[in-house]
């Protein structure tokens, strides 16, 4: 019995610790995601993966559509995520629009580990422990010990808190590299893409969410290359759109971006040159609404 009380004593004030460094991180990735979690009251947010992280230029946006913004994109991550992110914010405010990039993530199978990973922490926000039980359903137990939600993330904690140091333009980070040849094509291998029902489900939930709060949603999908036109890629979220009544633009066969492969770092993402020039194009399409 004293054994486990000092095991509850240490988990509970490693969790108090972990809770309060997140909180209170001065820079890199822990305060970037603990902002769109908690802090943003921007007019018009921008969610996804990496492709939104990268390829949507925060300022252009805010300067040509006159209305403030924020980049709520993450590295490898994709619907699931933001539909937590999603309900936390509306809690707190009501965003006038939402732009949201289409990807791989939010429709075909790939590891949802990494959405359970960084939701973890908010478990205890409304609607948040139902995401991470349809990932695991033995995340209702698991989720008990601080230990287990912070797992391998005390480091980062502990140097963000200590650092203030971060290449964010406003949740924008463009990528200073230039790919040096044509990158592989993403397309060339066939590859199959598997339909993941979970994420799908979350693509309806999530638009579903933003009708319920008046918040203007558009749907895109940033140039990828070597995108063919008999590529079938964007349908599952294409249809649902059209089903739903949400705009869907399509940026993926550009070929004023795509046929110059210096406008990527590489296959799957836009260096900061090809980012201000699509963001410049979304504008422009976005004007037209």
């Amino acid at each position: 019995m004293i054994f486990f009380s000092i095991v509850a004593v240490i988990d509970c004030g490693f969790g108090v610790i972990c809770d309060y460094l997140n909180s209170h991180s001065k820079g890199g990735d822990t305060k970037d995601r603990y902002y769109i979690a908690k802090q943003t009251s921007e007019d018009l947010l921008m969610m996804g993966s990496s492709r939104m992280h990268h390829h949507y230029v925060t300022e252009i946006v805010e300067d040509s559509l006159h209305m403030s913004a924020y980049n709520c994109g993450v590295d490898g991550n994709g619907i699931i995520l933001s539909y937590g992110y999603l309900l936390m914010i509306t809690e707190r405010y009501k965003p006038k629009m939402i732009i949201y990039d289409a990807t791989g993530f939010d429709m075909y199978e790939y590891d949802n580990q990494r959405s359970l990973d960084l939701l973890k922490e908010y478990y205890k926000e409304p609607g948040i422990l139902d995401i991470l039980t349809s990932i695991n359903k033995k995340e209702r137990i698991k989720l008990l010990s601080s230990l287990y939600r912070y797992n391998s993330k005390i480091l980062p904690l502990l140097k963000d808190y200590i650092s203030s140091s971060s290449s964010n333009q406003k949740g924008y980070a463009p990528i200073n590299r230039e790919a040096q040849e044509s990158p592989t094509d993403l397309f060339v291998n066939n590859n199959v893409f598997i339909l993941d029902t979970l994420k799908l489900s979350y693509v309806r939930k999530f638009i579903d969410k933003c009708q319920e709060n008046s918040i203007r949603l558009i749907f895109c999908s940033s140039p990828l290359y070597g995108k063919s036109p008999e590529s079938t890629y964007n349908d599952p979220i294409e249809s649902i759109c059209q089903e739903k009544h949400i705009p869907f633009l399509d940026f993926s066969e550009d070929h004023e971006i795509i046929d110059d492969y210096k406008n990527f770092s590489d296959e799957a993402h836009l260096n900061g040159k090809g980012a201000i020039l699509f963001t410049n194009k979304l504008i422009s399409a976005l004007k037209g609404f």
